[in-house]
C-alpha cells in the first residue's frame, strides 16, 4: 500500500527548512520504529512542501508499505495533531486540514499489464534532487541513476516483485532519451551543509518497446511517492508526472 497525506499548513514554509519538518515528523513516531528508520538505507516514506494553484501551503507525507503507514501517518492524521513549533526560525505553525489518499501496489501492477503506454513521459522535480556516486554528489539528471534509485526502492518495498535487474537497468538507460528540459541548481541545506541538486521538468522519450515504455510509467507513478536519488526524506527528491500529452519540456 502507497499512500499521499497532505497537511496544509497556515503559514508558508520554505522548502529550505523541510529537514526541520522531518524533525517533527520524527517527534511522532514510536520510539522503537524511529530507531528501525535511523538503521535503514533507504527509507519507507518521504516528504516534501508545495504550493498550491491558490497559494496555500501543503506538507506532504508519503509512505511505501503498511507498517510506515501505520507508524507515520496515523498519528499526525490524529486530531491532538493540530500545531507545532518549528525551532528553526522560532515559527508556530498550526495544521488548517488533513487528507490521505491511499492506493494498493496491485493498482498500478494493473496499470502496467492492461493500459497502453506512450513513448513520452514528462517528470516535474518539485524539490532539489542530486545522487551520489563513487562518493561525489552528482546534480545533473541521468537516466541510469533516476532508474536506479527507483528499480531500488521499488524492490526493497515490494519483497515480492524484485525489479532491480542490471539487464533490464541497462536496458532502460540505452533506449531512454531526454528530449527536452527546463532545469535549474538550487541548494539544499543540510546539517551544516549545502547539496547542490536540480529542480524543473524533462522529458524522457523511450525508443524501445512499449512494454519497456509501460515499466517506465509504472516507476514514475512509483516514484511519485518514493522520490529519486538521495535524503527524500529530509525532502529532496519530490516528483511528479506532468499529465499532458507528449512534447518537450
Amino acid at each position: 500500500m502507497y499512500a499521499h497525506m497532505d497537511i496544509k499548513l497556515n503559514t508558508d514554509i520554505e522548502y529550505k527548512k523541510l529537514s526541520a519538518l522531518q524533525g517533527v515528523l520524527f517527534e511522532h513516531i514510536r520510539e522503537d520504529y524511529r530507531d528501525e528508520l535511523h538503521s535503514q538505507k533507504l527509507h519507507p516514506y518521504s516528504q516534501y512542501l508545495y504550493r498550491t494553484a491558490s497559494g496555500d501551503t501543503i506538507w506532504r507525507i508519503n509512505t511505501l508499505n503498511e507498517e510506515a503507514y501505520n507508524a507515520i501517518i496515523e498519528p499526525l492524521n490524529m486530531d491532538s495533531f493540530c500545531a507545532f513549533h518549528l525551532a528553526h526560525g522560532d515559527m508556530d505553525v498550526e495544521v488548517v486540514s488533513k487528507s490521505v489518499e491511499q492506493i494498493k501496489r496491485n493498482e498500478l501492477i494493473k496499470r502496467f499489464n492492461e493500459e497502453a503506454c506512450g513513448k513520452y513521459i514528462r517528470i516535474q522535480f518539485i524539490t532539489p534532487t542530486a545522487f551520489k556516486q563513487n562518493k561525489r554528489y552528482r546534480c545533473m539528471p541521468d537516466m541510469r541513476l533516476i532508474y536506479q534509485s527507483l528499480m531500488m526502492r521499488y524492490s526493497e518495498f515490494s519483497p515480492k516483485l524484485d525489479m532491480f535487474d542490471e539487464e533490464t537497468l541497462e536496458q532502460l538507460s540505452e533506449n531512454s532519451l531526454i528530449t527536452g528540459y527546463k532545469l535549474k541548481t538550487m541548494s539544499f541545506p543540510m546539517e551544516g551543509m549545502r547539496i547542490t541538486g536540480f529542480v524543473g521538468n524533462i522529458t524522457i522519450r523511450n525508443f524501445g518497446s512499449e512494454i519497456m515504455s509501460r515499466y517506465i510509467r509504472l516507476l514514475a507513478e512509483f516514484g511519485e511517492y518514493s522520490g529519486i536519488g538521495i535524503k527524500t526524506g529530509m525532502g529532496m527528491g519530490a516528483i511528479r508526472i506532468i499529465k499532458e500529452k507528449s512534447g518537450d519540456a
